[in-house]
């Protein structure tokens, strides 16, 4: 009977003893695929932020493109090219003028 007995205790502690690992082995697996999940929203986050600033770069350099050829098409001559210079001039000095006071 006690031979029964001692195998029957050991075949428990060899079940429990596998379902600690298992449960440990799950808890692990768990614990990764977190940080793993975690890392990848953080590069993706990442990059999309590195993606919107590169498209607000293009914007803004196609915007200046863009003014700029409005701008050779509508000033023509060396007289409406003085006008707006002045024009701009005269705007910068007003606004200057009204900061400082």
């Amino acid at each position: 009977m006690e031979a029964r007995e001692k195998q029957a205790q050991i075949l428990r502690e060899a079940s429990q003893t596998r379902d600690t690992i298992v449960e440990q082995a799950q808890e692990k697996a768990h614990e990764e695929s977190a940080r793993i999940l975690s890392e990848a929203k953080a590069e993706i986050e990442s990059q999309k932020q590195a993606a919107i600033r590169d498209i607000r770069t293009q914007v803004a350099e196609l915007s200046v493109q863009i003014a700029e050829k409005i701008l050779r098409k509508q000033l023509t001559t060396s007289a409406e090219q003085a006008q707006l210079i002045d024009s701009l001039l005269d705007e910068v000095a007003s606004s200057n003028g009204t900061e400082s006071k």
